[in-house]
């Protein structure tokens, strides 16, 4: 599979709901030859939700789009929307924010009354030109002072997302991180406004560490550093088993080993791998660059 960013796949127990949902980035549009990976190619049999990233926000509260070249003139929004024709079962939705966009303009826009109406507004007349069916908050990360304004934000999104019709999906990409987490997230109260939340259940090793180490691991005790005890971490402050999705990387992390001889886990490197050509990152490899 191809989808360069991530896939998150649903933890459900008990539950019959079942929900495969692939994100996909606006910037594989540039990419090209053996590497090309359009919309057309996503999986739309095998993806219960598309989310297409990313949508941005000015600092008046109005929707920005953060590429026009391809949103619009390549046709990146209808191109996306045109995959429900393919499975009428299919979602797709649009995700707001990302790691690149400036984060402090979601706190800047969520600490005044009037502009989270602007807000709000703004997006429902997106919803209404681009009728996606629903909206994916990543705001990566909010910190203690905006714990009560996310949950007004989000309560007053949901409640207008409610009377549209058909009515909008409201999801959020959230931190796996506990520390954070605790800061930012009132989880009981901010998950009665969200139909469930993507947990970002990876990166919890890097180059930066100074040694290997797993970039999703499944086990450890320790929330934040493997997948199993983020996930209980949310179940234990409230966030329902139905409402958590496990975010599942398409990606590796590379390293530049001290010792090429020792290349095992917790062993000394000097740096980042070196850039990928797909990914364009240091220290990060495409699915294709990884095998």
């Amino acid at each position: 599979m191809n989808l360069y960013w991530l896939v998150l796949t649903v933890l459900l127990q008990n539950c019959s709901a079942k929900r495969l949902i692939c994100y996909y980035g606006s910037w594989n549009a540039y990419r090209e030859g053996s590497n090309e990976f359009s919309i057309e190619n996503v999986p739309v049999k095998l993806c219960t939700h598309v989310i297409y990233s990313f949508l941005g926000l000015g600092y008046d509260g109005s929707v920005e789009i953060l590429d026009p070249s391809v949103d619009e003139e390549l046709d990146g929004f209808n191109k996306t929307l045109a995959l429900k024709k393919l499975n009428k079962n299919l979602k797709v939705m649009i995700a707001i924010g990302g790691g690149s966009f400036d984060q402090s303009i979601f706190a800047d826009l969520i600490s005044d009354p009037e502009l989270i109406n602007t807000t709000i507004n703004s997006i429902v007349e997106f919803l209404t030109v681009y009728p996606f069916d629903g909206v994916d908050l990543d705001w990566e990360f909010p910190g203690e002072d905006d714990r009560a304004n996310l949950v007004t934000f989000v309560t007053a999104l949901k409640k207008r997302f409610s009377k549209m019709k058909p009515k909008r999906l409201l999801t959020a990409a959230v931190t796996a991180d506990p520390e954070v987490a605790a800061l930012g997230y009132d989880m009981k109260k901010l998950i009665k406004s969200l139909d469930w939340v993507h947990v970002m259940s990876y990166d919890f090793h890097s180059y930066e560490d100074g040694e290997t180490g797993l970039n999703a691991q499944l086990y450890n005790k320790t929330a934040g550093s493997s997948v199993d005890a983020t996930v209980k971490y949310w179940k234990k402050n409230g966030v329902p088993v139905a409402k958590l999705v496990v975010g599942i990387p398409l990606y590796a992390k590379s390293y530049t080993l001290t010792d090429s001889s020792a290349h095992g886990l917790g062993d000394s490197v000097d740096g980042a791998g070196s850039t990928g050509t797909i990914s364009e990152s240091e220290g990060k490899l495409n699915f294709l660059e990884a095998g």
